[in-house]
């Protein structure tokens, strides 16, 4: 099945509900973080992967249920 790819480069913190709501909606995603702030690049980086972490934790807990 095709799917879409999604490329997103992000200007603000404040964009990061899109970047969200594609992790939620399970699509792929590329994030270009190089036009940030040093900064404000690592707490999405770290907001990001938080999420994905917290996701793949609940999918594998509905797997037991």
């Amino acid at each position: 099945s095709a799917f879409k790819l999604v490329l997103i480069e992000p200007k603000s913190f404040e964009e990061c509900p899109k970047l969200v709501d594609c992790l939620k909606g399970r699509r792929p995603v590329i994030i270009n973080l190089e036009k940030l702030e040093t900064e404000v690049a690592r707490k999405m980086h770290f907001l990001l992967w938080t999420i994905v972490l917290y996701s793949r934790k609940m999918l594998r807990s509905d797997r037991y249920e």
